[in-house]
């Protein structure tokens, strides 16, 4: 185990004997670049990205005696793994640390004879592929567009490819460039030997530095000159992320130690998913995913699911993301390019309330009212609001039902064939809270808008009138003159809404029962009943959902005090606090997996398990004039719960829980 100056770190291990993740899906990051570590390697790297500069085709590994070491035992941080194997009477041990604000990497390779006789054992590092500079980073991760030339130093390859340098260091004497291995498309080889007595360790160096020339000679260098302080360097600034990521978000314990690696595990991804880099049009950015390159651009609907905690975690940077979404065209584009700022990717229909949502929650756990009149492109964020609630609606004429065409399919995008677009009834029931909370915002901002209520009564009576079907206790959907059901987990997130009446809600919760969406180990996004489940399309299909529709689906029982059936849904993904480093996009629900056809490995919606627990099973709310509850419900799944240093609304508190009894206590 790794020692930290602050010992929250050692939350954050994972042991690969718990670990579900495949190797070719772990990484380790910093925030400013993100390394591929498979598992079953010892010294192997795979893939290192560093944006704007992408190396998905690097390959770094390494031979001891001539053999690959495969991994015996490995344990994971959040910005490194170490590793540890044996081969040919050698005890072979690699640490590998994301550098402190670098670009760049280091491993510490410790080789100990346990043969007991001397050895003289043959040392080969391997380097293939090579690096770029990408200006757009979207859903997959990029490749890099050539190998480029290859510069070999007496402790360094660089591999040099017009503004972009990938730098590979070595600390041990007298390596050997084998130029002939080269040809044909084979990997660099770089050759050397350690001779060790019976009983002997010996410890050297790599480095891997990726970006423009003259920064990635630069880290190289100073790395190799004293990678011992560097290491120490990295483990103090990755304390320090920690300090700041507690100071930022309250600090939770309980008496269930399952529920409290849970919080912590949640509240991780924001160290995951943070990234401070120059040329990107935030600092910081919080990107979609992290690891391996993969799905770097903001997604709307993936940030904004952390709408409550986002304001108590980084204020400022929520403020900032809210605007840079403003100013890319939603009702075309669901996401923005990191890099430029540029709109990426199809309209997604859930856009507009997911931003109308963002802007509520700011200002109801932060206060801040005059954001409401900051402007973005000729509106203000308050006109932003009504703009979005009012998208393809015409305030000149009653309230109709939208129907969102061949367009809806990219809500659930399924796979089979099977339709689920038109006038849909969950996206339509959410247009209720969008206008109730857009006429907030303008009533925030000193001009309410009360035309919006009287839109939300009058959506409220169509979908009872048009949609509901009392006797399948559902909502139907419309879709070119045909009636039709499907029994997808969106319909859940009108849950807590006032679109429904008690009738329609207890309807709805009828069906979170085990034959239809409750998995041993999570909740599945189709009812198992439905034509269209598909056990493969685990996001919106069927065969489990997306993480962090099993978090809010969970926040929003909390919240209308179904708190057996909330206790019920999150007992059965606890097992994510312990068998994943961190959550992609999406896990199944009738076994201990996650989706695996896609590159979004870990995901910043992975913040929700923490936000349920805070908004949902403890039921703290505030509100824009600074007034804050807190409620907890009487959960089975704790007694006693305390949060130390809840920061929202302009006031830092504590909260003791006994049962369902909070106690809080003001902090100066």
């Amino acid at each position: 185990m790794l020692t930290f100056h602050d010992p929250r770190c050692a939350r954050f291990a994972m042991d690969g004997e718990r670990s579900i993740m495949r190797g070719e899906h772990l990484g380790i990051v910093n925030g400013h670049a993100a390394a591929g570590t498979p598992h079953g390697d010892v010294f192997a790297l795979d893939g290192f990205h560093a944006p704007p500069y992408a190396g998905s085709g690097l390959r770094v590994g390494v031979r001891l005696m001539g053999e690959l070491v495969k991994t015996a035992r490995y344990t994971w941080y959040p910005h490194a793994i170490e590793r540890e194997g044996r081969a040919a009477g050698v005890t072979a041990r690699s640490l590998t640390v994301m550098g402190a604000g670098l670009r760049s990497l280091l491993q510490r390779i410790e080789l100990r004879n346990e043969s007991g006789a001397a050895l003289v054992i043959p040392v080969q590092v391997f380097l293939s592929g090579g690096a770029s500079y990408v200006p757009e980073w979207g859903f997959r991760c990029p490749e890099a567009a050539g190998v480029g030339e290859l510069l070999v130093e007496p402790h360094r390859l660089l591999r040099c490819a017009g503004d972009t340098v990938l730098a590979l260091g070595c600390s041990l004497p007298g390596m050997h460039h084998a130029a002939y291995a080269a040809l044909g498309g084979a990997p660099e080889l770089w050759e050397g030997r350690v001779s060790l007595a019976p009983g002997d360790t010996a410890v050297f160096w790599l480095t891997l530095s990726l970006g423009p020339p003259a920064q990635a000679e630069q880290e190289s260098a100073a790395l190799l000159a004293d990678p011992e302080a560097a290491l120490e360097h990295a483990h103090r600034a990755f304390s320090g992320r920690v300090t700041d990521l507690y100071h930022r978000l309250p600090d939770f314990d309980c008496d269930n130690p399952r529920l409290t690696a849970f919080y912590h595990r949640s509240a991780m991804h924001y160290l995951m998913n943070e990234w401070d880099v120059e040329e990107f049009c935030l600092r910081p950015c919080y990107t979609t995913g992290s690891v391996r390159g993969g799905c770097l651009a903001s997604y709307l609907w993936d940030y904004a699911a952390g709408w409550e905690l986002h304001a108590l975690h980084h204020p400022e940077a929520m403020r900032e993301h809210i605007c840079r979404y403003l100013r890319i065209d939603m009702a075309r584009h669901y996401s923005f390019n990191p890099v430029d700022g540029r709109a990426l990717g199809p309209w997604y229909p859930v856009n507009q309330e997911k931003i109308i949502g963002l802007i509520y929650y700011y200002v109801r756990n932060t206060g801040d009212r005059a954001f409401l009149r900051r402007e973005v492109n000729g509106k203000t964020v308050a006109q932003w609001a009504v703009f979005h609630a009012m998208l393809g609606d015409d305030g000149a004429k009653p309230v109709a039902l939208l129907d969102y065409g061949a367009e809806g399919e990219h809500h659930l995008e399924l796979r089979r064939g099977i339709p689920y677009r038109g006038v849909m009834p969950d996206l339509n029931g959410r247009r209720y809270l969008s206008y109730i909370w857009a006429y907030e915002i303008t009533r925030w901002a000193g001009a309410p808008d009360a035309a919006l209520p009287e839109r939300a009564r009058q959506l409220k009576r169509l979908l009872r009138e048009e949609l509901w079907d009392n006797e399948k206790q559902w909502p139907a959907f419309l879709s070119e003159g045909r009636r039709d059901f499907r029994y997808t987990v969106q319909v859940f997130k009108l849950l807590g809404s006032p679109v429904l009446d008690g009738t329609q809600a207890r309807g709805l919760l009828s069906h979170l029962n085990e034959a239809e969406f409750l998995g041993a180990f999570g909740l599945h996004s189709m009812s198992k009943l439905d034509e269209a489940y598909d056990q493969a399309d685990i996001d919106n299909g069927g065969g489990g959902a997306c993480t962090l529709f099993h978090t809010g689906v969970a926040e929003r029982l909390y919240k209308i005090r179904q708190t057996a059936l909330a206790d019920d849904l999150l007992a059965r993904i606890l097992w994510w606090g312990e068998r994943m480093p961190y959550w992609g996009d999406s896990l199944a629900a009738n076994y201990m997996d996650y989706r695996q056809d896609t590159p979004l490995q870990c995901a910043i919606g992975g913040v929700t398990g923490a936000q349920c627990i805070l908004f949902g099973m403890l039921g703290v709310a505030g509100d824009a004039g600074g007034r804050i509850r807190v409620e907890p419900r009487k959960t089975s799944l704790a007694r006693r719960m305390s949060v130390r240093g809840l920061r929202m609304c302009g006031k830092s508190f504590d909260v003791e829980v006994e049962g369902a009894v909070p106690t809080i206590f003001p902090q100066p």
